[in-house]
């Protein structure tokens, strides 16, 4: 239980789950308080596994409400800071930071969704949260009514008042901004710390350059490149140092954001670009996961997976005229045009013929991967 490694930890929460023995209800207990999402979604498989054997213990039913009411209250703070920072968002990286925290507060009530299962039968829990997704005002009024029939009050009125909220009169105190930012700079999740990065790379803060400098240390690559992108887009030469620093740095990851950054020529009175431009040096890893986002084969992608495709995709350039693959080739890669055009053609006889042609956004290669032919 103490590993530093989240991935350690989770498989831990699913061994002891397969465990018939009553003495593991408390080391889940423990690891249901673990600050790692993936973790608290394993354990509460476990007891959704140990709950077909039987009824849990008292002490464990108390203590997965207090759980549910810790996730509802960060589902709160989550709807506080999107409404406070961004009430309409207009930038990429308003929406970039927006878009991540409505994920969160999705997985958010999956969890209480799923601990609810626990309790009260995983499927019935399960149809409320598909139908609370609907378009359907009908289907979704219906799924309301059954959360309130069916969930112990102690958490369905909770759940209930976050999801259809009473309309107050009259406009409600806006919060101080700083704290919530400040709050987000150390939110649990990766992805959110970074796109909280980026938002404070378009807005001023009185505490900006203290915070980036500190997301510059983060545990996260992801996190300490857009921190450093950044600093300098919005600092300019008062960030200089940090930039020299990262170009000598350990870090591979650091270095090689601060070649390209370097190689840009920016002074860092321009905002950040978030899409390429001709002959631009190869993307950062948050340009690339906000372009996969706008891709509609990636669109529908949450912000931690965008993360890891973005740290795994090379960026590749073609001269005109250049083949980049050919028929009966053997396909080792999934294309996405990020700027240009492609031809596809078929080879007949002597002659070719065209077959399509893509433009931005636009993939080929996906079915040759899943395929193999």
């Amino acid at each position: 239980r103490s590993s530093d490694r989240a991935e350690i930890r989770s498989e831990l929460a699913d061994v002891l789950g397969r465990l018939k023995d009553a003495r593991i209800v408390d080391p889940l207990l423990e690891l249901l308080k673990d600050p790692e999402w993936r973790v608290r979604w394993k354990v509460l498989k476990s007891f959704e596994r140990m709950a077909r054997d039987g009824p849990l213990p008292q002490h464990a039913r108390a203590a997965l409400f207090d759980y549910a009411h810790g996730e509802l209250a960060e589902f709160r703070h989550s709807l506080e800071c999107t409404r406070a920072l961004f009430p309409t968002a207009t930038t990429h990286a308003e929406h970039m930071l927006a878009l991540a925290l409505e994920e969160d507060r999705h997985n958010i009530q999956e969890r209480v969704f799923r601990m609810l299962g626990v309790l009260c039968g995983r499927q019935a829990m399960q149809e409320i949260f598909e139908e609370l997704q609907s378009n359907d005002p009908r289907l979704r009024a219906d799924a309301l009514e059954a959360l309130d029939t069916l969930a112990p009050k102690a958490v369905g009125r909770e759940l209930l008042a976050l999801l259809e909220p009473v309309p107050t009169s009259g406009p409600s105190a806006t919060p101080p901004v700083a704290p919530l930012l400040d709050s987000l700079a150390t939110h649990s999740k990766p992805w959110v710390r970074a796109c909280t990065s980026l938002y404070l790379g378009h807005h001023d803060h009185p505490n900006r350059a203290a915070m980036l400098t500190t997301l510059l240390n983060d545990r996260a690559p992801l996190v300490r490149e857009t921190s450093l992108w950044s600093g300098w887009t919005a600092l300019g030469d008062s960030w200089r140092a940090h930039l020299d620093e990262a170009s000598r740095s350990t870090d591979n990851h650091l270095r090689e954001t601060a070649r390209k950054i370097i190689a840009r020529g920016t002074n860092g009175a321009s905002a950040p670009r978030l899409s390429p431009r001709k002959g631009e040096p190869m993307l950062l890893s948050i340009e690339k996961a906000v372009f996969l986002k706008s891709a509609p084969l990636f669109a529908a992608l949450e912000g931690e997976e965008l993360a890891a495709l973005a740290d795994i995709a090379l960026e590749v350039a073609y001269q005109p005229g250049e083949v980049i693959f050919e028929e009966n080739q053997e396909p080792h890669h999934l294309y996405l045009v990020v700027e240009g055009k492609v031809e596809v053609f078929r080879r007949v006889n002597s002659h070719e013929r065209a077959l399509a042609h893509l433009g931005e956004k636009e993939c080929f290669g996906e079915m040759a991967i899943l395929d193999e032919q």
